[in-house]
């Protein structure tokens, strides 16, 4: 049966956030101490229901007029530079924020931010890639004000009107939209190595999905049964048409279980 990465990392604002400016501190759990909880690898079938999960779950009128995005993709050679760069910096991991532009508010996209020693969003830390490597338009080494606008655009379109647009509408709040999601730097060396390993990888896909069944699926960080989260599967590039196919049996379990984790807030949320 095929097997891939499913990282399970809704990483949340708290509902008494006030400002999108500012997380706010976690729990006494907060630690970059705090080891990820692992959690198991899901089969294709299981992936593809908590796709079809995300679209059940925000099926109300307002968030059918959004277009949050399905699907986001990074370049393996941007996403190994990046890797390589937070080993050289002492950087621990990366967060990746949900963002939405001003001038185009209903059309989402992400933003990765690397992590210090302690875990916490580094605001200010550039990567420094290449140019060629097109970073920004990953959503990397964007401007701090700009990017910041667009984390506040997306917490006010989408995460703000989770409470009242939420099939069942009634008892959403805005932590079901997640703003985003943290990798430690073993894990994404973990990836990065795998990547690196196989010349016919072009990249990864960030599938949006959600869980919506309720059950206890060994996530023990999740808080919420319906909940955003992001599902990450290897691409190759189809030389005939140029166009991304999905490798889904690409991330072996055998290989990297270590790989499949998530912390959610209050564990983490600085």
């Amino acid at each position: 049966m095929f097997k891939f990465l499913f990282l399970a990392c809704s990483i949340l604002l708290f509902t008494a956030c006030k400002s999108p400016k500012q997380e706010i501190p976690g729990s006494t759990k907060d630690s970059a101490s705090n080891p990820p909880a692992q959690t198991p690898y899901i089969d294709k079938t299981e992936a593809l229901m908590r796709m079809v999960n995300f679209d059940t779950a925000f099926a109300e009128p307002y968030f059918k007029s959004l277009n949050f995005n399905h699907a986001y993709w990074i370049s393996s050679a941007c996403f190994n530079a990046m890797v390589e760069k937070l080993n050289s910096s002492g950087m621990n991991g990366v967060k990746i924020y949900f963002a939405a532009a001003p001038s185009s508010p209903y059309s989402t996209s992400l933003q990765w931010l690397a992590t210090d020693a302690n875990g916490n969003s580094d605001f200010g830390f550039k990567f420094d890639l290449d140019p060629s490597l097109s970073p920004e338009s990953f959503g990397i080494d964007m401007d701090k004000t700009e990017a910041q606008t667009q984390r506040e655009t997306f917490a006010e379109k989408y995460r703000q009107q989770a409470s009242r647009n939420l099939n069942p509408g009634a008892k959403g709040t805005l932590d079901n939209v997640s703003a985003s999601c943290w990798f430690d730097y073993g894990s994404l060396k973990e990836i990065s190595d795998q990547l690196k390993g196989d010349a016919s990888i072009s990249g990864i896909h960030l599938y949006v999905a959600a869980y919506y069944d309720g059950k206890d699926d060994g996530r023990s960080t999740r808080e919420y049964d319906v909940q955003t989260t992001l599902l990450l599967v290897a691409t190759q590039t189809d030389p005939a048409d140029n166009k991304l196919v999905d490798a889904w049996d690409f991330f072996k379990e055998s290989h990297s279980l270590v790989l499949n984790h998530g912390l959610l807030c209050p564990t983490r949320c600085n």
